[in-house]
């Protein structure tokens, strides 16, 4: 395949550096060859010194053809990019993900529910009217939630009362406000009612204390939602610790 043009360059070399003159065998041999080994066309010939034109102006003209193709070619280059698209497209800008604050979330209150509620006893606290002795006083818890209001009213002198039991009346002018009366000493003080759910069985509790020894009554007085039938309430009163 390489050949023809070994031969070509061959002959390019004796052609510069040879004689000027050959003889007629050498020259008939050459043509010969030529045309039974035609040259490819080559594209970029017009690039390319050729051995046989040694005029001036062929030598000074393959440097501006040079420069016409590669300028040419980079022409070609650029409108290509333009038809695809390739110099109008915008940049691509990657954001820069940035840690958002975390939202502060108020922790859920926490309210009773309304059975909740309902099953918690209502408390009353009511100073105890006496006569003689100390202040004394009663915590009352309401298990039923049907006592209205807690009042308390002067005794009478001395001692009405079995020890451990409690009178209960009704008041003539309100049916459902009840009395109750029980006994203890100047020296109590301190005293816990407690009703249960049911709204008529209570129990009053007072701890054991050392003094006068002369009988006293403690009157409290019970208002319900509804009038309370007397025979159905369970009273009593307890010494803790006697």
């Amino acid at each position: 395949m390489n050949a023809p043009n070994d031969t070509d360059r061959r002959l390019s070399a004796w052609l510069e550096d040879g004689p000027s003159r050959a003889a007629e065998r050498s020259i008939d041999g050459a043509v010969a060859h030529a045309r039974s080994h035609p040259r490819r066309r080559d594209p970029f010939a017009f690039l390319r010194k050729d051995p046989m034109d040694t005029t001036p102006r062929a030598a000074a003209s393959r440097p501006l053809l040079l420069v016409a193709v590669i300028g040419l070619l980079i022409a070609a280059s650029f409108a290509a990019a333009s038809v695809g698209g390739l110099l109008d497209r915008p940049a691509v800008v990657v954001p820069i993900a940035t840690a958002s604050p975390t939202p502060s979330v108020a922790p859920p209150s926490i309210e009773p529910s309304a059975s909740a509620a309902a099953s918690m006893p209502a408390v009353f606290d009511v100073d105890l009217v006496e006569n003689v002795g100390a202040n004394a006083s009663i915590h009352i818890i309401d298990g039923s939630h049907t006592v209205v209001s807690a009042t308390s009213r002067a005794p009478a002198d001395g001692g009405s009362v079995p020890e451990g039991a409690v009178a209960t009346a009704v008041l003539a002018a309100d049916p459902s406000s009840i009395v109750l009366t029980w006994t203890g000493s100047p020296c109590d003080t301190v005293h816990t009612l407690t009703i249960a759910p049911d709204g008529r069985t209570m129990s009053i509790e007072r701890p054991a204390c050392s003094g006068d020894s002369v009988p006293v009554d403690h009157v409290l007085v019970l208002k319900f939602k509804t009038p309370v039938p007397l025979d159905a309430v369970r009273a009593t009163v307890h010494t803790v610790g006697s």
